[in-house]
């Protein structure tokens, strides 16, 4: 009985110190892609916390935090924007209860395939576009085809800032629209599909799809956590934020 306590003692003293402690972490896939992805084995070694992060949506993410599920919420916008959503559906949350950490500005272009011949979009071309009001490439000097749209869905930061931004007080009226579970699926469809089109963050463009507008969105990449966030929480964020 000495002996096995003795072993269990010696074990436990040769535990990596990324088990004493778990910081979870989940919401905005672009945020996880840039900041966690790569940094999280090192961080988990200079903090000593085991670190989950699973990349999703930005509202997502935020409803975890809010229930209690993860430690930190990973936001492509800011913790304004989001409260203002939350209360513009009927939730009554208060900005102070929680706390931002901001990390970096991302952008959103505009993107379509590479054969499409069609080369430079204006901000009002764009948003002709998503409000339907444009619906052939022919219209744009381009083929003959319906432009097919391809837009995140409503709990992604990027809906949310997309409509705020460009579309404002208007609906989305494209009449062939796709909406994606997830940001990275916009610049892979617009790859695919020849008379395609979108809205996506630069990281996730590839060959297969064009920039074609000079128009912009910056994104605001940060993390969200409560005010009460314990100091092993506040010492991991610090860590991933002094890595970018």
């Amino acid at each position: 009985m000495r002996l096995a306590s003795t072993l269990i003692l010696a074990a436990s003293l040769l535990l990596p110190s990324a088990l004493l402690g778990e910081v979870k972490m989940a919401g905005s896939t672009t945020t996880f892609l840039t900041v966690i992805k790569n940094a999280k084995e090192q961080v988990s070694k200079e903090t000593g916390s085991a670190i989950v992060a699973t990349g999703s949506t930005t509202g997502k993410g935020f409803a975890a935090l809010q229930a209690g599920q993860v430690d930190v919420a990973l936001s492509a916008d800011s913790l304004g924007s989001l409260i203002a959503a939350a209360n513009a559906k009927g939730q009554a949350l208060k900005a102070e209860d929680f706390e931002e950490v901001f990390l970096k500005n991302a952008h959103i272009v505009a993107i379509v395939h590479h054969d499409n011949p069609v080369a430079q979009l204006s901000e009002a071309q764009i948003l002709g576009i998503l409000k339907g009001e444009i619906r052939t490439w022919k219209e744009l000097g381009g083929k003959d085809a319906p432009i097919l749209v391809f837009f995140e869905g409503e709990s992604s930061a990027n809906h949310n800032l997309i409509k705020a931004r460009l579309l404002k007080d208007a609906a989305l009226g494209a009449k062939r629209l796709t909406f994606v579970d997830n940001v990275r699926l916009i610049a892979s469809n617009v790859g695919e599909t020849e008379p395609g089109f979108g809205l996506s963050p630069e990281m996730y463009l590839s060959s297969e799809v064009r920039v074609a507008s000079d128009y912009k969105i910056s994104q605001h990449l940060c993390f969200i956590i409560r005010k009460d966030a314990s100091a092993e929480v506040r010492k991991v964020l610090a860590a991933f934020k002094a890595k970018l």
